[in-house]
């Protein structure tokens, strides 16, 4: 019985060792993950699970749910195959806000920002909010003193 076993385990590890697949070795790599700037400001979409991500300083960063998506974007997405090849940054979730000072002659008036990770992170023009899909239908006004008090962060160009 030992040696039936033995002989039955054997057999199934030399089919598994010499199989052979068709499909070449790349193929099944795991794509190497790297930050993608030239495809900074767009949103992209993984046509097979449906994930939608914005691409910020090369990296992609995943809009968790819909109701984020439609707030701080405009519906502008475009099927990537390849969204896995973008080196993954934090995601974009609700605590992400588009904002503005609502003070007329304050130093910040008149500027937007993005709220991200603790920082407030300035979007420099209307070419600046187009380019990386911005709604402007979703911006807030906040006090002045409040937006002053947050860190600044890299710029949105």
């Amino acid at each position: 019985m030992n040696k039936l076993i033995s002989t039955t385990l054997l057999a199934s590890f030399l089919a598994v060792t010499t199989s052979h697949s068709n499909v070449p070795d790349s193929a099944n790599a795991q794509p190497f993950a790297r930050p993608r700037p030239d495809l900074n400001g767009f949103l992209v979409r993984n046509p097979v699970n449906g994930m939608i991500f914005w691409v910020d300083r090369g990296q992609r960063r995943h809009i968790l749910n819909p109701s984020v998506y439609q707030r701080l974007f405009v519906s502008n997405h475009r099927d990537y195959l390849d969204t896995e090849a973008i080196q993954l940054g934090a995601s974009i979730n609700g605590n992400n806000r588009l904002v503005r000072c609502g003070e007329q002659g304050n130093r910040l008036s008149g500027r937007v920002y993005l709220l991200d990770q603790g920082t407030k992170r300035h979007i420099t023009s209307p070419t600046a909010m187009k380019k990386n899909n911005f709604n402007w239908n979703g911006i807030s006004n906040v006090d002045c003193p409040v937006l002053d008090t947050i860190t600044n962060g890299s710029p949105i160009n």
